[in-house]
C-alpha cells in the first residue's frame, strides 16, 4: 500500500448552553457553512450537517491526526466564538460543554446523513432526550 488509508465517520451531537431554542433553519444554514469551511481547513472532511433548534448533528471523517475529543472540541470551540464575533445572536453564545459521538460504517454513512437532514421533520415525533436515549440504547450503554 503506497499510503495509509482511513475512514473514521463519526456522527457528532450536541446542544447549546441551557437548551436555548435559537438555532433557526436561517441561523443553521450560516453555521454550517462557516463549519464545514472550518473543517476544510482543518483537514477535517465534512459530510453533513443538521440539527434542530437546540442541538446539532455534524458527519465527518476524522483524520487520524485529529482525536475524536479533538475534533468536535475545535469546531465547537471555534463556531461557538464565531456565531458571538459575528452578532449571529443576541447575548452570549455557548454550546453545552457536552456532546455525543457515534462512530458510523462507511455501509451507513448515507442513511446517517439523510437522518441528520431530516432532523426538523423527525423532531415533530421525538424529543431530542429521547433521541440521545435511543441512540445509547442502540450503541449500548455500558
Amino acid at each position: 500500500m503506497p499510503k495509509s488509508f482511513t475512514k473514521i465517520y463519526v456522527h457528532y451531537i450536541w446542544a447549546t448552553r441551557n437548551r436555548m431554542r435559537v438555532l433557526t433553519p436561517q441561523i443553521q444554514k450560516l453555521l454550517t457553512t462557516h463549519v464545514r469551511e472550518y473543517c476544510s481547513e482543518k483537514g477535517i472532511f465534512f459530510l453533513e450537517m443538521g440539527g434542530f433548534l437546540d442541538h446539532c448533528h455534524l458527519l465527518v471523517d476524522v483524520p487520524p491526526s485529529v482525536s475524536v475529543a479533538d475534533a468536535v472540541n475545535l469546531i465547537k470551540g471555534e463556531s461557538s466564538h464565531w456565531i458571538n464575533s459575528v452578532d449571529l445572536l443576541p447575548g452570549k453564545f455557548a454550546w453545552q460543554s457536552r456532546y455525543g459521538a457515534f462512530s458510523v460504517s462507511a455501509s451507513h454513512r448515507i442513511r446517517v446523513a439523510k437522518y441528520i437532514r431530516d432532523q426538523e421533520i423527525h423532531h415533530r415525533k421525538i424529543t431530542f432526550e429521547d433521541e440521545i436515549q435511543k441512540l445509547i440504547k442502540k450503541y449500548g450503554d455500558f
